[in-house]
């Protein structure tokens, strides 16, 4: 059985929550964290003994192959930027509300 490959936008604390759901789950994999700045996703990376790419570029995140569902983990009022992207290029979406501001 495959397992789900997940990028994280975002760096916060909610990232965080999703970082620990998907390693409960033997099934599905973090294999990405885009945020604007590195130093959160490498504490995550360390923390969580996780073997993911920290993206500078979110283009890049989308057209990874192994990535099959992307978890918006903003601000309420960044999610369009990051959804409709993650939506066109064929991607899972996982949003917490509202989708858009």
């Amino acid at each position: 059985m495959s397992q789900i490959g997940a990028g994280i936008v975002g760096s916060g604390w909610v990232a965080e929550e999703y970082i620990k759901a998907f390693q409960k789950d033997e099934r599905s994999e973090v294999r990405s964290i885009y945020s604007r700045s590195k130093e959160k996703p490498e504490g995550y990376k360390k923390k969580y003994d996780l073997s993911c790419d920290i993206e500078s570029d979110f283009e890049t995140m989308l057209k990874r192959d192994d990535i099959d569902v992307v978890v918006i983990a903003t601000p309420h009022d960044r999610h369009t930027e990051y959804v409709i992207p993650a939506a066109e290029a064929g991607k899972h979406l996982i949003i917490e509300k509202p989708v858009a501001l």
